[in-house]
């Protein structure tokens, strides 16, 4: 796993009278791209947008691909993108906020779960 730094894009575009937010992890950094949990609709659509995921949640939760996923045992799956849409009178400042906290949060995770390795020498 490369240990570089990882970025977050985050494009905010007014769309009539609502705020579209979406939000990718750029390739080549620590993060993996599918970190953005969507509930589970059973079908080739993802449901409503939900949070980032944390570590445990990488392990749990399946990449959306396109083709559905059984709702049993899968309420949540993962994607490579957050895209939330919001009114014009809602402040896209505090769904950054949440997005940055949640990816900030994640790789602070990842970091301390990572693999490690110990030599110790056994007279």
């Amino acid at each position: 796993m490369t240990t570089s730094n990882s970025q977050l894009q985050i494009t905010t575009q007014l769309e009539g009278d609502k705020i579209s937010i979406t939000a990718v992890i750029l390739a080549g950094g620590y993060l993996p791209q599918n970190i953005f949990l969507y509930q589970n609709t059973g079908t080739n659509a993802l449901g409503d947008y939900w949070g980032v995921a944390n570590v445990e949640e990488m392990t749990r939760f399946q990449v959306f691909s396109g083709t559905a996923i059984p709702k049993f045992g899968n309420a949540f799956v993962r994607s490579n993108q957050a895209k939330i849409t919001l009114s014009v009178t809602d402040d896209p400042k505090t769904v950054i906020a949440a997005i940055t906290q949640g990816v900030t949060n994640l790789s602070a995770e990842m970091k301390t779960a990572a693999t490690q390795t110990q030599v110790i020498t056994i007279a």
